[in-house]
């Protein structure tokens, strides 16, 4: 077998003439994040806005009537309802950007019962965090059927964050 360079164009390569080998390396991670990314924020208090907008949710989530919270309904209708300090357009989107952004509430795409072509964001709770069950008291009788367990380290979701910027 010829050793060709790593970066020989496929000209001179024949797939019946050669054997070709391929080998993987163990990537190792950087001793710090990189340069310009923004660091994850974990364990940082909730404010109480925060902790209201968390509240909020809980109880929209609760009605059995919604299959889903929609993030400009639940934006829009649901917390200038409660009145809360904070009520204004930008300091409500803030808010909710700030708990979007901590991974307090967890955004996806779900079909629009109204116009199907257009998918709704839709928001939950991402009541397996610590800071979530310690304003709403931990989870009891778990739809997966099982209860998260505490482990060492950072929290996967902030590694995958982090590497993804």
């Amino acid at each position: 077998m010829n050793k060709k360079d790593q970066n020989a164009s496929v000209g001179n390569w024949s797939a019946d003439s050669e054997e070709t080998r391929v080998s993987f390396e163990i990537a190792h991670e950087p001793a710090s994040p990189p340069p310009g990314s923004e660091p994850v924020r974990p364990n940082q208090p909730v404010s109480d806005s925060t902790a209201e907008l968390i509240r909020s949710l809980s109880d929209a989530e609760s009605k059995p009537e919604y299959d889903f919270v929609a993030l400009k309904w639940f934006r829009d209708s649901v917390l200038p309802a409660v009145h809360p300090a904070w009520a204004d357009p930008d300091a409500r989107a803030a808010v909710l950007r700030d708990a979007i952004e901590r991974r307090f509430v967890l955004t996806s795409k779900v079909p629009n019962p109204k116009s199907p072509m257009f998918p709704v964001t839709a928001i939950r709770l991402n009541r397996s965090l610590p800071e979530i069950q310690t304003l709403l008291g931990p989870i009891e009788n778990s739809p997966l059927g099982f209860q998260p367990v505490a482990i060492r380290g950072e929290a996967l979701s902030a590694t995958v964050l982090r590497e993804r910027r």
